[in-house]
């Protein structure tokens, strides 16, 4: 009897055990915390027909939903990074003193970037700056002036912090193969912002240690070889000093890289808030800043050039500080040579930027004019 009655107990808290997730389903399908669309639930029939895969899209989408799931990621990452001492996520390594480093393999492989062991082949290095020529020559039949500009990933400036356990193969990297190629095989100037970063990062910090991007310190550091740079143009644009500002430093939740192992509560990063002293002078007309989307700044100074700013999600910390050069400024985050939209601006100067592990992009675009 009392054999059965402890069958018949085990055998009811483990329904109780499975059920519960499914009574708690979770709703929505963004998870903001893992930075990622989840997948959604599946319908049984496609165009009259029975869905073949409806076995494994239910499986991904119980996967995604199930009660409590949150709180487990959670708890799995904690057990990981605090007990067992490794990343959770294939997607991110744990680096010395807690800092958080992006490796994922289809988003440009930071690993393989970080040990110098997919470097560039010639032809590869010719295509690129044969590619950013042909934007050049483009902008300037069309008026425009063209400069190009490369944002460090995180390890190349703090290499200090990255695990042990991944060696360089070498210390020439793609970055120093394209910037040195570039300068010698065309009448391009890549701006090449890492030694204003190294001369900076022994003051303060300049990316985050949660997040795959610089801080607004180090969007500022950018900004300023980008204005020397375009300072040498026609346009003759010279960058704000830090005097200009007041800058207020304060604490925040983990970045980008807590998020996808959802432990923003559980890691504190540093941020720097930079107040302009005159106040800026411009204001957002259109403020999409995701991929795919549009920002579009204007000031009252009509008389200012205008630019286009092709770019990614590094150019976001740096939008305060352009912005106010400028009497109307698209940035534009298509990914490409945004031929049509440069036409229809019709921009003194169009700014290309990319990250360091998203150089690829300028060698992969089959068509330049779009």
């Amino acid at each position: 009897m009392k054999k059965k009655f402890i069958d018949v107990s085990l055998t009811v808290a483990f329904l109780i055990f499975i059920t519960i997730p499914l009574a708690f389903i979770e709703k929505g399908n963004t998870s903001l915390n893992e930075n990622r669309v989840l997948a959604s639930f599946p319908n049984l029939f496609l165009s009259g027909n029975i869905n073949l895969e409806f076995i494994r899209e239910f499986d991904a989408w119980f996967s995604d939903h199930y009660g409590f799931r949150r709180h487990l990621v959670k708890l799995n990452s904690f057990i990981n990074i605090e007990i067992l001492k490794s990343s959770p996520s294939d997607k991110i390594l744990i680096g010395k003193n807690n800092w958080l480093f992006y490796t994922y393999k289809q988003d440009g492989d930071p690993i393989s970037n970080f040990q110098n062991a997919n470097l560039y082949s010639k032809e590869q290095l010719i295509e690129f700056t044969n590619n950013l020529v042909q934007m050049k020559k483009w902008c300037k039949s069309h008026g425009s002036d063209f400069v190009f500009m490369i944002a460090p990933n995180k390890e190349t400036i703090y290499e200090e912090y990255y695990p042990n356990g991944v060696r360089k193969l070498s210390n020439y990297s793609r970055l120093d193969q394209i910037v040195k190629f570039v300068n010698e095989n065309s009448d391009i100037k890549v701006v090449d912002v890492r030694a204003g970063l190294f001369n900076a990062k022994a003051k303060e910090k300049l990316y985050y240690e949660t997040d795959t991007h610089w801080n607004s310190y180090g969007a500022f550091i950018g900004y300023k070889e980008l204005m020397n740079e375009i300072n040498k143009s026609n346009l003759e644009i010279k960058p704000e000093q830090l005097k200009n500002f007041t800058i207020t430093r304060q604490n925040r939740k983990g970045g980008d890289l807590a998020a996808m192992i959802n432990m923003t509560d559980y890691f504190n990063d540093r941020e720097y808030i930079f107040t302009r002293k005159e106040g800026n002078t411009f204001k957002y007309i259109l403020s999409k800043f995701g991929p795919g989307g549009e920002v579009i700044t204007e000031t009252n100074n009509k008389s200012s050039p205008k630019a286009v700013m092709l770019r990614d999600s590094f150019t976001t910390a740096m939008v305060p500080f352009i912005s106010n050069h400028f009497s109307r400024v698209v940035y534009d985050w298509s990914g490409v040579f945004n031929s049509k939209l440069i036409e229809k601006e019709k921009p003194d100067i169009v700014i290309y930027e990319v990250v360091e592990r998203s150089m690829d992009a300028i060698i992969n675009q089959s068509s330049i004019i779009n």
